[in-house]
């Protein structure tokens, strides 16, 4: 008896999925003659199975991506976010590993930026004085730095460090530019030229 009806049911799936995969591989004509020779339970079957595994298998899905999003979040905030680069020192500031790796990139793209596409140290020097001024730009928000952060939506601490690595790496882009202009020519050290290296 066991066997009479294991040999139906695979009867029955056999009548449901063999349709649906031969029709792919015929005409159109052939294809509406399948459909149609298909009853309407069968029809019915075909939707209440097909409805109920996509749902279940959105639900799997979204629980995992719940899961990781959870164990992404908790394991960026444990390793990277929270811990400290080094241990506190008097007389100097801690930084977190995600704050060194936004400083890195940040030095990273300067220096790229100063260095793709050069030939000469004069291009060099031009381009370290223009990506110098290009730095400046945002420290000329210095007496509101508040509003600046709120605008952002960062904290005006993680502002004051952003703003401070800013104005280093433009003073250093301009002692480059100075350094490089001086040694590649001439100086007739009059006032223009005392302004610019001044300056």
């Amino acid at each position: 008896m066991a066997l009479l009806k294991r040999s139906n049911s695979s009867r029955c799936v056999q009548s449901l999925v063999l349709p649906l995969i031969t029709m792919f591989s015929l005409s159109m004509p052939e294809v509406r003659k399948i459909v149609f020779s298909i009853n309407i339970t069968a029809w019915y079957g075909i939707i209440l199975g097909t409805f109920f595994t996509i749902w279940l298998l959105y639900r799997v899905l979204s629980r995992i991506l719940n899961m990781l999003r959870v164990f992404c979040t908790l394991f960026l905030l444990k390793h990277l976010i929270y811990p400290n680069l080094y241990p506190r020192m008097p007389f100097f500031n801690t930084i977190t590993r995600f704050q060194s790796l936004i400083v890195v990139a940040f030095v990273a793209v300067n220096i790229l930026c100063m260095t793709v596409g050069i030939n000469s140290s004069d291009q060099i020097g031009k381009r370290a004085g223009l990506m110098s001024i290009i730095n400046l730009i945002p420290l000329f928000t210095g007496s509101r730095l508040s509003t600046v952060a709120n605008y952002l939506g960062i904290s005006l601490r993680a502002y004051t460090r952003m703003h401070r690595y800013m104005a280093r790496m433009a003073v250093l882009q301009g002692v480059v530019h100075t350094c490089l202009n001086v040694s590649r020519q001439q100086l007739k050290w009059d006032a223009f030229e005392i302004s610019g290296v001044v300056v």
